[in-house]
């Protein structure tokens, strides 16, 4: 089929009003784009905002509804069953909508199918971006799926993009053949209105962690957890969208103040509230030993805008260490430790040379996530 002039869709399970990262991405990416230029599939939430995405957005979003009669048991069985119709969905919404291009993001193979069915049958590009490892990380029967889909998305995708030089250069060891387009995180972010001035810490230090509680960062986290709930000294703020998942692993009590998520803009604000910014990263876990060197968290970007220290707790063979190290950006502990992770605290706490430094390389190292970076690069080469 062929368009004079399309747009570009991308089609994602996380889409808002989801808080994972992957809904984070593609709510900073559609602040840049406009309704001539970007539509969004994902998949229909459970239950529908009060705030709907068209009061926030001039991109149109369509969402897909993957349960046969509602069902959700056997959630991830389930949807293979209507695969065909929602790939004809799809299909309608290009049509009408004149899209000449697909970028799919994984880490959800079902969308990432349809979106590979869909380009070939219509005859359009599509382009696939990893934000995790696929393959490697499966078990039982999703691994003979992944077996059987991933070698098909990256011979038909006409990019591969991976979310971090890390994921590429692990990647490429195991398939050296394909081409591996690094393509990082994005965010919106409007420099000249935060305030980077120093914080002076007085009185009960006020440490953040900002998103949910996964495998991803949880065992990680719980060590940090458990460090600054034993000081009275210490307050944890958690940002996050699911309180329930921290209360109901002991993460309560009155140095423990759970705070709503808030708009970007409001959010980046309001970090200069806080003394210390907490940055977890999983050690071990249910994912695959390759998923946890390659894991570069989302929550790690408007951390480096923040004007504030981050302290780390990070294993030492992950590529988010290998980053933190060479941008001198954080106080990095890096051992399964939760006397290090006190000694990192104090070392913040009393070195204001220390945290000045780290601060200032933290804002250089974080304008490759600038959004406007990330397009131009989706721009160029999808």
């Amino acid at each position: 089929m062929n368009y004079k002039v399309g747009k570009l869709l991308i089609l994602s399970w996380g889409v808002y009003p989801s808080k994972g990262g992957s809904t984070f991405l593609v709510n900073n990416i559609a602040e840049r784009y406009g309704a001539d230029e970007l539509v969004i599939i994902g998949q229909k939430p459970t239950t529908m905002p009060d705030e709907k995405w068209e009061h926030i957005s001039k991109v149109k979003m369509y969402y897909l509804d993957p349960y046969p009669f509602g069902l959700k048991l056997f959630s991830r069985i389930l949807p293979w069953l209507k695969v065909g119709m929602l790939s004809r969905e799809v299909k309608t919404i290009i049509e009408q909508e004149n899209v000449d291009r697909i970028l799919a993001i994984f880490p959800n193979e079902y969308y990432c199918y349809i979106a590979m069915k869909v380009s070939s049958a219509l005859g359009i590009p599509f382009s696939i971006w990893f934000h995790n490892t696929y393959l490697e990380n499966r078990k039982g029967v999703w691994k003979l799926m992944a077996e059987w889909l991933q070698p098909q998305l990256f011979a038909k995708a006409k990019n591969t993009f991976v979310m971090s030089e890390g994921m590429s250069a692990e990647l490429a060891k195991i398939y050296p053949s394909q081409n591996f387009e690094p393509l990082v995180h994005g965010l919106n972010i409007e420099e000249e209105k935060l305030d980077y001035s120093q914080r002076d810490i007085s009185g009960k230090v006020k440490f953040l962690y900002t998103g949910t509680l996964n495998q991803a960062c949880f065992d990680a986290s719980l060590r940090m957890f458990k460090v600054l709930m034993a000081n009275p000294d210490y307050e944890l703020y958690i940002s996050t969208g699911d309180e329930a998942a921290f209360i109901s692993r002991g993460i309560t009590g009155d140095g423990v103040i759970f705070t709503p998520y808030l708009p970007m803009d409001e959010f980046l604000e309001d970090l200069k509230n806080y003394d210390i910014m907490l940055l977890p990263h999983g050690f071990t876990g249910a994912f695959s030993e390759l998923e946890y060197r390659t894991i570069f968290p989302t929550r790690t970007i408007p951390l480096l805008f923040s004007g504030r220290p981050i302290l780390a707790h990070s294993p030492s063979n992950s590529f988010l260490n290998k980053f933190l190290e060479e941008n001198d950006c954080s106080v990095l502990v890096d051992e399964a430790d939760e006397q290090l992770i006190e000694n990192g605290i104090q070392k913040i706490i009393s070195d204001k040379v220390l945290v000045e430094r780290i601060t200032s390389n933290a804002l250089k190292a974080g304008q490759q996530f600038k959004v406007e970076n990330i397009i131009s690069k989706i721009e160029e080469l999808v």
